[in-house]
């Protein structure tokens, strides 16, 4: 019997841990990466298979809510605009090069600290440009 209430608990514990992460993964979603898609995939550990709703009624009441919801969330929200982020990334990569210039110019691959600034630079230009 007690094996039983251990085998329950471990199973309580389980879909516990697997409705935690469900949740962590829609919060993680910022600004506008979050879309119906999160929802749907939220709502999947559910089990029911119950989608999202899809339907949003008015072009005009839906564009009237969006406008709401960039004012009263997105503005003075936590989050830097995709724009900001990128802005950023750039004077990141700008200083990055500006410093691979303090660092020992000899440029061949025993040179790990330049190396790896290099490597850094490189792929930061990639994530920039979507790669």
């Amino acid at each position: 019997m007690a094996q039983h209430w251990r085998d329950i608990i471990k199973d309580l514990r389980a879909r516990v841990g697997e409705l935690e992460e469900a949740i962590k993964s829609h919060r993680s979603q910022k600004a506008d990466d979050r879309c119906i898609f999160d929802d749907d995939e939220l709502y999947k550990v559910l089990g029911d298979n119950i989608k999202c709703d899809r339907q949003v009624g008015s072009k005009e009441a839906m564009l009237e809510n969006c406008k709401k919801f960039i004012e009263k969330r997105c503005e003075s929200g936590r989050w830097a605009t995709y724009t900001k982020l990128e802005e950023t990334l750039k004077d990141v990569i700008q200083d990055m090069k500006d410093r691979l210039e303090d660092v020992d110019p000899d440029p061949s691959p025993r040179n790990g600290t330049r190396q790896s600034l290099q490597n850094r630079i490189d792929y930061l230009e990639r994530v920039l440009k979507g790669e």
